[in-house]
């Protein structure tokens, strides 16, 4: 079975990794505290810092930052760090993946509401055959 990710209401994912094990995490406002706090910037500094782009450490950061939010709600210990976000991402493809793409773009608003879109997911095939959840959404007007 292949590690897929399957994006959820209010900027919550999971991450089903081949072993079985999910890796839970929630973008929200304590998530974006923990990290400007680990990266040690205010808000202005960090819409500043993400103009110019994010770094592959901010990345993963934020991740993990998303999944140490979920694991404190819920009581549990929280012991991962920037190895394993590093593994979960080449474990959904890489950098330049469609997955980890579909990660990134879940904390951004819709363009045309302002608002999260609500986001359905159908499993589609790839092209090697295995199955591997899609998001469905209209057309940006650009394309």
């Amino acid at each position: 079975m292949a590690t897929t990710i399957d994006l959820l209401p209010r900027k919550s994912f999971e991450i089903h990794l081949e072993d079985g094990e999910v890796i839970a995490g929630q973008y929200g406002t304590w998530a974006l505290s923990r990290f400007c706090d680990r990266i040690g910037v205010t808000l202005t500094d960090l819409s500043k810092r993400m103009e110019k782009g994010i770094t592959m450490n901010d990345l993963l950061l934020f991740i993990l930052c998303s999944v140490e939010y979920t694991c404190r709600k819920e009581k549990k210990s929280f012991a991962f760090n920037d190895l394993d976000a590093a593994q979960w991402v080449d474990a959904l493809g890489g950098v330049g993946s469609e997955q980890v793409a579909r990660l990134i773009n879940h904390l951004m608003p819709s363009e045309e509401t302002g608002q999260e879109d609500e986001k359905k997911s159908q499993t589609l095939p790839t092209s090697s055959g295995t199955q591997q959840p899609q998001e469905l959404h209209r057309a940006s007007s650009g394309s």
